[in-house]
């Protein structure tokens, strides 16, 4: 999937195939390398307004936070670039606010 990002034609055919629904279930694997290259396909294929809605409303940033509290700093820098990617829309940040991603970024911030 991360090498399909770049084109464009195979980029929208999975977003049309499902790709928000189906990659729910390997941001919430046990396997970090798992995690990580779900949290890269989020950055790489949630790119636009609909989008971003579409993974919101399926509880993606729920599973995205829960990734920030992983053991595993290459996870928690993947999350935290795909926060930075989501949160340009209003209703993303209310909803990472609500979540209580301010105070875990912040915590990430001070640890390493």
């Amino acid at each position: 999937l991360l090498n399909m990002a770049s084109d464009e034609q195979l980029g929208s055919k999975a977003m049309n195939l499902g790709l928000i629904s189906a990659i729910q279930a390997p941001l919430q694997s046990k396997s970090t390398n798992v995690q990580n290259n779900a949290v890269q396909v989020v950055t790489m294929f949630v790119t636009d307004q609909k989008h971003r809605t579409e993974f919101r409303n399926q509880g993606g940033l729920s599973n995205l936070i829960k990734l920030l509290s992983s053991n595993h700093a290459t996870v928690r820098r993947s999350v935290c670039w795909a926060i930075s990617c989501l949160a340009v829309d209003a209703e993303i940040v209310d909803e990472l606010y609500s979540l209580r991603a301010n105070e875990l970024l912040h915590e990430i911030n001070n640890s390493e």
